[in-house]
């Protein structure tokens, strides 16, 4: 393939293939990414079977965080409520 040109669409400086990908993922969901996956990952720990016995530790690992403070603080902003403050209320 000597001497053919490649026509790719030139990126402006400082602007990755990864921002192109995100701008289309929020046009198609109306979320950025970021947003997307935190919503996706509290949805898996809330489909835990309640009595799993599975610590938030664990459950966190599960959704892909190396540990449960993260996640903990996601669940209180998207749930108003800590796992802990979730489990008395349900008791």
């Amino acid at each position: 393939m000597a001497g053919r040109a490649w026509n790719l669409p030139a990126e402006p400086p400082g602007r990755s293939p990864g921002d192109a990908a995100a701008e289309q993922e929020r046009a198609a969901t109306g979320r950025p990414p970021l947003a997307l996956l935190q919503s996706t990952r509290v949805s898996c720990v809330r489909a835990l079977p309640e009595g799993s016995g599975l610590s938030v530790d664990e459950g966190a690992t599960r959704v892909g965080y190396g540990g449960s403070t993260a996640l903990r603080r996601l669940l209180k902003r998207q749930l108003g409520a800590t796992p802990r403050q979730q489990r008395l209320d349900a008791g």
